[in-house]
């Protein structure tokens, strides 16, 4: 039986399909926009344009219908939105068959059954829709039918395997116990619940009681009590970033010790000296700017002509205060990461215009060229020119590689990395200084070619895994199977028994997609409790696995064993020592087996650690940052740009790990203690050695100025406490 998980992942599945869709429709739309502009060419309009963005208005229907996540009063609403939706599109179908007509012989005529087409295509559409929409949710249907199907007829085959290990493999995970259901998800959503209770600000002065209508301006009126009503008003300064204030400090020097100190009742700060940029706007923009909204967009949205900013005020305080203050603390929480037994690792693109020679670094990218070109040839002149341009070449592709720990850690952490490439040379240096018994990625070769240099244990993705498996049997038809089981159970089920039996390996995976579903629902049950030790913990993990997991484990390997003598073959050894694998052919089933495989080993390292999780879920949850920003951008402009967008996604992506709900006001808070104590530091210095006068300016630290600041209380995990 197909668990809530299984649906929501072909939901998620059937979204991206239908997001594609609506990228093509849209494509088509602006093509027909530019050519019914320009009347010196004959143009043709697509009259079924319409008909490709109705997967998304079908996969909007289903998860208004389907999810249990959605509150009702929420859900009524996004009905009421989808229908609106639809009703727009059932316009496009005249508008397109218009244009096309407009440019044809006889366009003369065009006006004459406008109305009655566009009646006529708008039931079409409709149920066009309907149809597509009744297509998913039996398709659905039929797909859980068949996973269970397939696992009776599983279950049934094991007092007739006579010694096929396969087929005992089988029965054994279809008989497994079924996991615990958590008593949160049983039941309909709960619904818009109150707010919380909020005392409202005290009410302006009301004025006096009026004495005429202010109509017919009659004195003939009756006025009734007050009634009240709470309001969430939009400040007007909503549009203005800061308030241009004049602010003045004193400097108090300290005859007996000799510190210098700054007198600042206010306690704002720069971003730096001389800055203008008060503390808290620089970090709300970063923060903003690691939440997935560039800077140019937030600058617009939030500042006003009265602001009167420079183009890169905003841009270059936010990178300021990134590559001091922020580098300073991400280096503190990257010190605590080395300590941490286990790790999670993955990367994800982030194009950079400065590495493809491209944008407002296109100059800056040809020097860097040019002046590394001219080294390599100073270090050899053997080497020709060939080779020494080959590492200064423009690429495509630069990567962010987010390093992690697992949930549940005393000291939960994520740092970001820019990579030059993806290669194992750029991870090693990612990696460096990590010390830990456990690596947690994907199937990427570098990564076990790195684990077997330092000797580190590797769990590979489970869940990448079981997608691979997800694929090759939603591209089978096995949903026919389900279909069959509607008409006839009994028949059904002896089919399957037929095909199990034949080593079929379309139903040999539903049964390994059991296994992966089971293995997660019993996952489910190793969270950490609200008073339990983590010594307690670790010992439940340990034999839940053991007890649960393990033999699961065991018969899935035993079915891509058995597979995988006629979907793959061995190709050669790879640089753990581990065979490689390669496909037979280009069939999903091939490359499901193929990838299990070539990850055997490396997929049952979380069985005797229950530190270790089964996938990289926690840092691919952190790189969505990175993929919303990629999105609204393309493309980062610059190298340093892109490594001090790191510092912010390191900064709040561990405040998150670490339950601090105001990022924002950790980060301000600490940025102005570390900004006092390096001017107060660097006036000492003046002041003592220099003979500084109390009363001038500082316009800049001393180098070396934040050496001795004490970052354990801003340290994020110590910092959530208080």
């Amino acid at each position: 039986m197909a668990t809530e998980s299984e649906k929501i992942r072909e939901l998620k599945r059937l979204l991206k399909q239908a997001e594609q869709r609506a990228e093509k429709a849209e494509a088509a739309a602006r093509k027909a926009q530019q050519l019914a502009s320009d009347h010196q060419n004959r143009y043709e309009i697509q009259t079924d344009c319409y008909g490709q963005v109705t997967a998304v208005v079908m996969t909007l229907m289903l998860i208004v219908e389907e999810c249990r996540d959605i509150p009702q009063a929420s859900r009524d609403e996004l009905r009421r939105l989808v229908m609106h939706f639809k009703k727009e599109l059932d316009r496009i179908p005249a508008i397109s068959r218009a244009f096309a007509r407009m440019f044809k012989r006889g366009s003369e005529r065009i006006g004459h059954d406008t109305a009655k087409e566009a009646e006529e295509n708008a039931g079409k559409f409709a149920e066009a829709t309907a149809s597509l929409v009744r297509t998913v949710k039996t398709r659905t249907r039929r797909m859980s039918r068949t996973l269970q199907t397939v696992a009776q007829a599983a279950a049934e085959l094991e007092s007739k395997a006579n010694g096929n290990e396969v087929l005992n493999a089988a029965a054994r995970i279809a008989n497994a116990p079924e996991p615990k259901t958590p008593e949160d998800s049983i039941g309909k959503s709960m619904g818009r619940q109150s707010p919380n209770v909020l005392t409202p600000e005290k009410e302006e002065d009301v004025p006096g009681n009026p004495t005429h209508c202010p109509k017919c301006n009659s004195d003939r009126i009756e006025i009734g009590d007050f009634s009240s009503q709470n309001l969430r008003i939009l400040e007007d300064s909503i549009k203005q970033l800061s308030t241009y204030r004049h602010g003045s400090y004193r400097q108090l020097h300290c005859a007996c010790c000799g510190r210098v100190s700054i007198i600042n009742p206010s306690n704002r700060f720069p971003v730096a000296p001389g800055r203008t940029l008060e503390q808290a706007a620089v970090v709300t923009a970063g923060v903003a700017w690691s939440s997935g909204v560039a800077l140019h967009k937030f600058k617009d949205l939030t500042t006003s002509a009265q602001d009167q900013l420079g183009h890169e005020t905003v841009h270059k305080n936010v990178s300021d205060w990134a590559g001091t203050a922020g580098a300073d603390l991400v280096a503190q929480i990257g010190d605590s990461l080395k300590s941490e037994p286990v790790v999670e690792a993955d990367g994800t693109v982030m194009p950079i215009g400065e590495s493809q020679g491209k944008g407002v670094c296109k100059d800056r990218s040809s020097k860097q060229q040019t002046q590394a070109s001219n080294e390599a040839q100073e270090d050899s002149e053997q080497v020709d020119q060939t080779d020494s341009g080959a590492n200064v070449q423009t690429r495509q592709k630069d990567y962010i590689e987010a390093i992690s720990t697992p949930r549940g850690v005393e000291h939960p952490a994520t740092i970001f990395t820019l990579l030059n490439g993806r290669g194992q040379a750029t991870l090693e240096n990612a990696l460096a200084g990590l010390k830990p018994k456990v690596l947690v990625t994907d199937g990427y070769a570098p990564y076990s070619r790195i684990c077997a240099e330092h000797n580190w244990k590797r769990q590979s993705c489970l869940v990448h895994a079981r997608r691979k498996v997800l694929d090759a049997v939603m591209s089978s038809s096995l949903h026919q199977l389900g279909r069959d089981a509607e008409l006839d159970t009994t028949q059904a089920i002896e089919d399957a028994k037929g095909k199990l039996s034949s080593g079929s390996a379309e139903y040999l995976l539903c049964i390994v997609l059991q296994g992966y579903c089971k293995l997660y629902g019993y996952e489910k049950d190793n969270i950490r409790q609200e008073n339990e030790s983590p010594e307690a913990w670790a010992s439940r993990v340990k034999a839940n696995r053991q007890r649960l997991s393990q033999p699961l484990m065991d018969d899935m390997d035993a079915i891509m064993e058995h597979l995988a003598k006629q979907h793959c073959k061995l190709c050669r050894t790879g640089g753990d020592g581990e065979p490689r694998y390669e496909c037979v052919d280009k069939s999903d089933v091939s490359d499901a087996v193929t990838y299990y495989m070539n990850q055997r080993k490396s997929f049952r390292t979380f069985l005797d650690d229950a530190r270790v999780p089964p996938d990289t879920n926690q840092v691919e949850r952190n790189n969505r940052a990175v993929a919303v920003l990629r999105s609204a951008i393309n493309k980062m402009q610059g190298r340093q740009e892109t490594e001090r967008l790191c510092i912010w996604l390191s900064l709040k992506e561990t405040a998150e790990a670490n339950g601090i709900n105001d990022p924002i006001k950790w980060l301000t808070e600490y940025g102005r203690a570390w900004y006092r104590y390096c001017a107060e530091k660097t006036l000492t210095k003046e002041v003592t050695d220099n003979g500084r006068s109390l009363n001038s300016k500082l316009m800049k630290f001393n180098p070396g100025a934040s050496e001795g600041f004490d970052y354990e209380p801003w340290l994020p995990w110590n910092y959530a406490k208080h």
